[in-house]
């Protein structure tokens, strides 16, 4: 944590901010900070939210954290001093996606990267094209009027971490509470079980976080990639102002090592719940706030809410095809590679081959793979997970899009 309490400065524009969840912090005291920032719809704007990156850097030391501006030759720069005083620079262009607010601290530099212009694209008879939305400079100015430019990290001593209070499975904001339920990994993929109930006589629609794609994050080590699920489920109790959802996600540490490692500690960090959809007649997303509020969680992984087994399944190279790219009709490139390696484990396989990582042999030609039970039944594999955990000994067999039978050995 970067110590600092707030980055908004609230009461000053008419727009609502939120944090979209996930941050990152250096040992030198820099960071980045996803945002989302949403605008009033009975103002005419075309562009009724946008997310953002917040980013620190100090001026004496260096950061992995760099962006490229494209030379359109249609960059405009200007001066803006916020309501609370800062004079910040403004960059943008109408044919660029970004745009930038810089703030010269002195001893570090603020930069927010916004979406500027949001870009939609449409097929008419196989025929992509794009359109953009444009924020105003009034909208930008406003984002700008929203962050406190003067805050001032403060990097935590373990005398600060320690007097941290433990944290509630369970709390509850603006009338909504959130139970953390359940915890399973396999170490490199994990699956979240959380209890949503609403005030009562409140059917609950279609909801998410609006943060759920990047709410989960270490305390320790740095994510460089990865993807995530969640889905909301009937709890089974009967009751409208209820529901269960499943977070599914599988981060890539940047140092390629497992994610959810016995005695690793991650924090769930949920932002506002909100019903999502889609509006035909505006061409626009829209996100309905159900719950403004941040649901906070620490997760420590062990052997109790971990299964860490692995299962080989060759001993030997085997030759299977895979997918490599897609023909001008739309049919899948197909070619043959040698598979060195097959690990399994009760919730993500992982496939090692001569054709590297550009090569697809789980999806292709219509057909996907599976892991085949014991039983004969069928658990499907997508983006290398299972769509639901296996028990490792009751495994058969993996089945590859191309029919290959890889089984587990004894079997």
């Amino acid at each position: 944590s970067p110590g600092i309490s707030t980055l908004t400065d609230g009461g000053r524009t008419p727009q609502k901010r939120g944090a979209a969840g996930k941050c990152s912090c250096y040992d030198s005291g820099n960071f980045w900070l996803d945002m989302g920032f949403t605008f009033p719809e009975d103002q005419g704007y075309e562009v009724v939210y946008t997310p953002g990156v917040l980013r620190w850097n100090r001026l004496d030391s260096f950061s992995r954290d760099y962006v490229t501006l494209v030379d359109s030759g249609d960059w405009v720069e200007r001066n803006y001093t916020t309501a609370a005083g800062s004079t910040v620079l403004i960059l943008q262009s109408p044919s660029q996606e970004l745009g930038y607010i810089l703030y010269d601290r002195g001893d570090a530099l603020m930069s927010l990267q916004l979406n500027v212009n949001i870009e939609l694209l449409s097929e008419d008879g196989g025929v992509v094209s794009a359109e953009y939305q444009h924020m105003t400079d009034r909208q930008i100015e406003m984002v700008a009027d929203s962050i406190d430019f003067t805050v001032q990290p403060k990097l935590p001593t373990q005398a600060d971490v320690d007097a941290q209070p433990e944290i509630s499975q369970e709390a509850t904001q603006d009338g909504y509470t959130v139970q953390l339920k359940s915890v399973e990994t396999d170490g490199y993929v994990v699956r979240i079980l959380l209890g949503i109930t609403a005030p009562e006589g409140t059917a609950l629609p279609d909801i998410q976080f609006s943060n759920w794609y990047s709410a989960l994050a270490p305390t320790s080590g740095a994510v460089s990639g990865g993807g995530g699920t969640n889905r909301i489920m009937d709890d089974g109790d009967g009751k409208d102002n209820t529901a269960d959802c499943l977070l599914i996600d599988s981060p890539i540490m940047a140092d390629g090592s497992m994610p959810f490692t016995p005695g690793s500690t991650w924090e769930a960090h949920l932002v506002d719940i909100v019903h999502s959809g889609w509006d035909s007649v505006n061409n626009r997303s829209y996100n309905d706030t159900l719950a403004e509020g941040e649901w906070l969680f620490s997760i420590h992984f062990d052997e109790q809410n971990g299964d860490y087994r692995e299962l080989e399944l060759l001993s030997q190279p085997v030759s299977a095809q895979a997918s490599t790219g897609w023909r001008a009709d739309g049919t899948d490139v197909s070619e043959t590679f040698r598979i060195t390696s097959v690990k399994v484990r009760s919730m993500s396989i992982r496939l090692t081959s001569d054709a590297g990582e550009n090569a697809d042999f789980f999806h292709f030609g219509g057909g996907s793979s599976y892991a085949v039970m014991k039983d004969g039944s069928q658990i499907e594999i997508l983006n290398s997970e299972f769509v639901e955990p296996i028990d490792l000994e009751k495994l058969d067999y993996i089945l590859l899009a191309d029919g290959t039978r890889l089984p587990v050995p004894g079997n």
